[in-house]
């Protein structure tokens, strides 16, 4: 059944292909893991807010969703430790964050980037339109699991994976294209289902680059069909992102988000509750 949500879209052509296309920014970078604490204000334990000073990892930290992950982060109260191209870059982008420097496509530059983290956050992807050097099976899927590998290995409490709708629709015809991009978004979170890690995976529709907050945000389960493609504004899955941390009626979970006018901005969070799990 094909669902259709006013709201804005883009007309429908090719729509699981083009829904792998959200955006996500590819983390990759030539530097051996190295941590920058420079600039890290964010260090100081904030006193009453969600986070109470516990350091989430995040991957793809400079990227669009991204930054605006470690932003929401902030103003939640955790503090951030920002996995980046280079740290360079980094350090004009993300001040108040630890930064290191890593590369996805070369786990070995890992290091121990997960310790003492209490959770991780992956917001990447390989965009192969906007770098070609980006190898989905290396980084949609190999970063996955380097992650998800030290992370358990570092004690890391939860994971929360952005993947992308259409995932859970991918035929041979659409994981053909892209270097495979959807055939390894599904390897990577059967990987981390399997992991025993505390995760929940959440499948945006085409982003727009918009903070978010002006229409309401849509949860379903299935990787529904739509007449129109849907789309959500990057701000509004950062902040779909950090609200699954720690948070139990999202855990084991994996479901699709869009926008919608038709639903007020906070309604989708006691949805969450409602939800199946894996």
């Amino acid at each position: 059944m094909r669902v259709t949500i006013p709201g804005p879209s883009f007309s429908r052509r090719h729509l699981v292909v083009r829904f792998a296309l959200i955006g996500l920014l590819a983390t990759t970078g030539t530097v051996a893991a190295s941590e920058d604490r420079r600039g890290s204000a964010n260090d100081a334990t904030p006193s009453t807010q969600v986070g109470a000073g516990r350091l989430i990892l995040v991957a793809g930290a400079t990227g669009r969703t991204g930054k605006r992950v470690v932003e929401e982060l902030l103003s939640k109260g955790y503090r951030v430790r920002g996995l980046a191209r280079n740290v360079a870059q980094a350090k004009a982008q993300l001040p108040a964050v630890n930064r290191v420097a890593a590369d996805l496509q070369n786990p070995g530059s890992l290091g121990a980037v997960a310790e003492g983290v209490h959770a991780i956050i992956f917001a990447v992807g390989a965009n192969t339109s906007r770098d070609p050097s980006n190898i989905p099976e290396k980084v949609e899927y190999g970063g996955i699991v380097a992650l998800v590998d030290r992370g358990k290995a570092a004690g890391v409490r939860n994971f929360v994976m952005m993947s992308s709708g259409g995932v859970g629709r991918a035929d041979s015809t659409a994981t053909a294209g892209f270097g495979g991009l959807l055939r390894w978004k599904q390897d990577a979170e059967r990987y981390l289902r399997q992991s025993g890690l505390a995760y929940t995976i959440v499948r945006p529709g085409s982003l727009r680059d918009e903070e978010g907050g002006t229409y309401g945000i849509v949860v379903t389960q299935g990787d529904p069909e739509y007449v129109n493609l849907p789309t959500i504004a990057r701000g509004d899955v950062a902040k779909v992102l950090v609200h699954c941390l720690f948070n139990a009626e999202a855990n084991g979970k994996t479901f699709e988000i869009i926008n919608a006018p038709t639903h007020a901005p906070d309604d989708w969070k006691p949805t969450l509750a409602k939800l199946k799990a894996d």
